[in-house]
Parts: C-alpha cells; structure tokens; sequence
C-alpha cells in the first residue's frame, strides 16, 4: 500500500475504488453504496464532495443522478492505484 492510500480516508478509497473497475461505466448511488460497503447516507454525502472537486461526474437521467469518474482527472487517480 503506497503512503497516499494511508492518509486517505478508507471509505473514500473504497468508493473510488467501485468506480476504477470500470471506469466507463454510469453508477447509481445505491450501487456505489453496496459495491463499496459504505452506508448509503454516507456515500451520498462522500460522492457530492468528490463530484463538488470535479473528480465525478453527475449525469442527470429523467430525475436520477448518475456517476462516473471524471476522465479529465486520470493523473490524479493514477496515484490512487499504485
């Protein structure tokens, strides 16, 4: 484990971690929530900050909020994964 993991905290890297497996993919919350076992209020609360840095993208489906990574900021996760 490489020191940024250990400063960072553990639900935030679990939940970067659901959207790095594939990072093509639109997430509901909900999915976000159970994939990465963090509690949905909690992941809610987690995913606004990281789409408020711009590191998610939020796609509005009808009245659904959906999430991806947010390509523009690759470097920045590249670290994450090693």
């Amino acid at each position: 484990m490489n020191s940024i993991r250990q400063v960072v905290d553990k639900k935030i890297l679990r939940i970067v971690d659901v959207l790095l497996k594939n990072p093509a993919q639109i997430y509901h919350l909900q999915k976000i929530s159970i994939d990465a076992k963090v509690p949905l209020g909690t992941t809610h609360r987690l995913v606004k900050k990281l789409s408020d840095a711009e590191f998610f993208e939020v796609v509005h489906v009808g009245k659904s909020r959906l999430y991806r990574l947010n390509k523009t900021k690759e470097k920045e996760f590249e670290v994450l994964q090693k």
